[in-house]
């Protein structure tokens, strides 16, 4: 697996944790800490993550894009367009 965030596509793998893809017990990306709470608290989906993983595998350096999402997520935050699920998804039971 290609080190860093499959997500924001930071190269700083260090970061980074093993993330289960919601709904599945096999799959797992690695998510930088960020992400990884973003995607527990359900601002973007398991098809997002699963597009943004598939172009950070096969593409080249890319440019990580931290920045860009946190202002993306922080407008529809306000703009109440999107919501901070407080449920999350690691208090389910994975079978």
């Amino acid at each position: 697996m290609k080190p860093g965030c499959h997500y924001c596509w930071s190269p700083f793998d260090k970061a980074c944790t093993d993330a289960h893809l919601h709904g599945c017990r096999d799959n797992t990306v690695r998510l930088c800490w960020i992400c990884y709470s973003a995607y527990d608290h359900d601002l973007f989906t398991t098809s997002e993550l699963a597009d943004a993983a598939r172009v950070f595998d096969t593409a080249g350096r890319l440019q990580c894009r931290m920045n860009e999402l946190a202002a993306e997520w922080d407008r529809a935050l306000k703009d109440q367009t999107l919501s901070w699920n407080t449920r999350m998804h690691r208090t389910e039971a994975i079978g």
